[in-house]
């Protein structure tokens, strides 16, 4: 579901959909949503990629996930599986971290590292009555190179990416939701992107969403 949601959220923020050209100091931002992965493996860390994430469904996308995972702890991934990539996502929550910084991974601008869950109580009432209930909070912190991606930028994708996660995962699910016609990976975000596709509830109805390209 974290990877499906940084997908999503890049389409809706591309900056960070992006890499450089070191020479030229410009900024490419990419047609495809292709994420890495950080795997650790006895040789060290490795980064398989899942390829065009925002178009593959959740079900399919895990098992990807886990299939190239278990390559790279075999030495078995081709270099066409780990060359390349968008954008990188390392989680060291399976070790009990709460939260850390990673570095980005060049020529990508950006790397969001994920820690663990930790459980918190809540109240909710019900009626005339008041229930306990435990929902879980995770830390994610994102890096980014701020020669090519500002703060705000970076705001808005993780805004994006944990109200999909907390407040609107049914969107996780469905096999298409950011309508890649709608998407062509060359508009720029606005602030009210997220209001104007994702907020709605009708995921049948996001394919006829447009948005306008940033002047």
């Amino acid at each position: 579901m974290i990877i499906k949601s940084c997908a999503l959220g890049l389409r809706l923020v591309p900056e960070l959909n992006a890499t450089t050209d070191a020479t030229n100091r410009v900024r490419m931002l990419q047609p495809r949503v292709d994420i890495c992965m950080a795997v650790a493996t006895p040789a060290g860390l490795i980064t398989p990629i899942l390829r065009d994430v925002d178009q593959v469904p959740i079900t399919q996308l895990s098992l990807m996930a886990t299939n190239l995972a278990k390559k790279a702890r075999e030495g078995k991934l081709q270099p066409h599986e780990f060359q390349g990539g968008s954008f990188t996502i390392s989680n060291l929550g399976m070790f009990g971290i709460r939260e850390f910084t990673a570095i980005i991974n060049p020529p990508q601008v950006a790397i969001l590292a994920v820690g663990s869950g930790l459980p918190k109580p809540s109240l909710c009432q019900s009626g005339s009555s008041t229930q306990l209930f435990f929902s879980n909070h995770m830390t994610m912190t994102l890096s980014i190179d701020s020669r090519y991606v500002d703060e705000v930028v970076a705001g808005r994708f993780l805004s994006h990416v944990s109200k999909l996660l907390s407040d609107f995962p049914e969107l996780l699910f469905a096999d298409d939701p950011t309508a890649k016609a709608a998407f062509d990976g060359n508009h720029l975000s606005t602030p009210d992107d997220f209001e104007t596709l994702m907020l709605s509830r009708n995921v049948a109805n996001l394919a006829s969403q447009k948005t306008v390209p940033k002047a």
